[in-house]
């Protein structure tokens, strides 16, 4: 069984996540009463907005031929395996989380989610990708994991250098 399971799509769930983590931070930076924290978390949340444009640009870099890409899974386990990572993926830009968290919410609290929110973007990302067919520029998808990377590197080298949070 053939599933249809394009770069496309892979790019549109992509925009998708960073533009619900991009309200995640803003609802967060929204709670903090300190103009610092406040625009820290505004930053992360304009990075978000900057990881939309670079995935709609990679977007629509992708070669006309590779929109019509089908992967080959005569035992579904694909689909299974997609299924089940979108099931458990709720995490990047999950508001109802940023909602839980008290008003003037410390940054640690706030930050140590978000690390936990890329993290499961980034396992999210992996598992697209070792779906998709050879054919596939998976290094487009490549760098949508990198681009999470540094999001994680960024957020997890503020809480090291300012323990007081």
């Amino acid at each position: 069984m053939a599933i249809p399971f394009t770069i496309d799509e892979i790019f549109k769930v992509a925009i998708t996540i960073e533009v619900n983590g991009e309200a995640f931070y803003r609802k967060i930076a929204a709670l903090q009463s300190e103009p610092d924290k406040k625009s820290f978390l505004l930053s992360l949340a304009h990075q978000e907005q900057r990881h939309q444009e670079i995935f709609n640009i990679m977007r629509n870099e992708v070669a006309a031929n590779e929109h019509l890409t089908e992967s080959f899974d005569p035992q579904g386990e694909a689909a299974l395996y997609l299924d089940a990572l979108i099931e458990a993926y709720e995490d990047e830009g999950d508001l109802h989380s940023a909602e839980a968290l008290e008003d003037n919410v410390a940054l640690k609290v706030a930050l140590h989610k978000a690390i936990e929110q890329e993290m499961h973007s980034i396992l999210y990302y992996h598992g697209l990708r070792d779906t998709v067919p050879e054919t596939i520029s998976k290094d487009k998808i490549d760098r949508i994991i990198d681009e999470e990377k540094m999001h994680v590197v960024q957020i997890a080298g503020i809480l090291k250098n300012h323990p007081e949070m």
